[in-house]
């Protein structure tokens, strides 16, 4: 028998780089070993888990796991929502 499922989808918390943002990112990011910034253009982060690289404009996703992952801003804006009144912490 044919059954249809869908994709579990999980909350994720999210930062855009501006090209200037960095501590925010570091902050966001927190497991940061070494940091290589090219003004207004890219970041490449180095974590004990890899190097990540994130262009200006692209969004930095933490998942539900705490894994990073890099997300282009159409693919952001068609995957995920806003969640409102979220409390930080």
């Amino acid at each position: 028998m044919v059954r249809r499922y869908e994709k579990r989808v999980n909350e994720i918390q999210a930062v855009q780089y501006s090209g200037t943002n960095i501590m925010e990112i570091v902050d966001f990011v927190g497991d940061v070993i070494g940091i290589d910034w090219h003004k207004n253009a890219s970041l490449e982060i180095t974590t004990s888990d890899g190097i990540i690289e994130c262009c200006k404009s692209e969004y930095l996703i933490k998942d539900h796991k705490g894994k990073l992952s890099v997300c282009d801003v159409d693919e952001f804006k068609e995957v995920y929502n806003e969640v409102k009144d979220y409390d930080y912490r």
